[in-house]
């Protein structure tokens, strides 16, 4: 084999489509970090514990909707750290 050739690895949601059952995958958009007060509210921090390192995170981008790849199906989404059934009631006019 020749020159070994290394590849960049980015972020990406995969999910699977509930019309046609096949695998999507969505690259995940580079996002800046919130306000730290926003960072304590969701990792669920106490006023005096220390903040995560930022150059130890990566912040993306969740899309609300996605559309399938095959069967050009739209979705509203749910966010990584919502388990289904935490999700409440999704608003059918919601915009990205």
């Amino acid at each position: 084999m020749g020159k070994k050739h290394k590849v960049e690895l980015h972020e990406a949601f995969v999910w699977d489509c509930d019309e046609c059952g096949r695998e999507n995958l969505l690259r995940a958009l580079p996002a800046e970090p919130p306000p730290d007060n926003e960072i304590r509210e969701l990792l669920q921090l106490g006023p005096f514990e220390a903040l995560p390192n930022p150059d130890d995170s990566n912040w993306v981008r969740v899309a609300e909707i996605v559309t399938c790849a095959y069967c050009k199906a739209e979705f509203h989404t749910l966010p990584p750290w919502i388990k289904p059934g935490d999700e409440g009631e999704i608003e059918e006019d919601t915009n990205i």
